[in-house]
């Protein structure tokens, strides 16, 4: 009887999240709970279903089926959350909202895309899929040619 109670504690519940979906909420259900950015997933299932297509498309089906629904508010969400960046983008603000998540210079996102473009399209097809999936921020420019991305990130524009 005791060993009952102790598996209800650790056995964690899977329900699709239909506040923070893309198309039926397994991807984000999933991220939640084991609290993970959904994003990640998505980008899984995406270059999955290029290279696998049939089959992964099945498991999602499959899984939107029988995985419960469950509505999540955005506050009990507590994982990083990756945006595209509209204001500081060259194609679609996909390198700067990497920036800005990593904290890593976006000249090294761009070269690492341009490198993988030779390995079978990898790196158009990961960009095209993040464009794809991600939401969109705009940010407010500071008065001093500054835009600000959160508390500790700003991106200094040039004249």
């Amino acid at each position: 009887m005791q060993s009952t109670n102790i598996m209800k504690n650790v056995i964690k519940k899977i329900r699709r999240n239909m506040t923070d979906r893309v198309l039926a909420g397994v991807c984000s259900g999933i991220a939640q709970t084991y609290n993970f950015n959904p994003l990640w997933l998505r980008l899984l299932f995406v270059l999955s279903t290029v290279y696998l297509f049939p089959w992964t498309v099945i498991i999602y089906l499959i899984a939107a089926i029988i995985i419960p629904k469950e509505n999540v508010a955005f506050e009990e969400i507590k994982y990083k959350r990756f945006v595209r960046i509209k204001n500081h983008k060259i194609i679609g603000g996909v390198c700067t909202g990497l920036q800005d998540y990593f904290k890593i210079d976006v000249v090294l996102i761009r070269l690492a895309f341009i490198a993988l473009i030779p390995v079978y399209g990898v790196g158009i097809i990961t960009y095209l899929a993040l464009w794809m999936i991600s939401p969109i921020k705009e940010l407010k420019k500071l008065p001093s040619n500054e835009i600000k991305l959160d508390e500790e990130s700003v991106i200094v524009e040039e004249k």
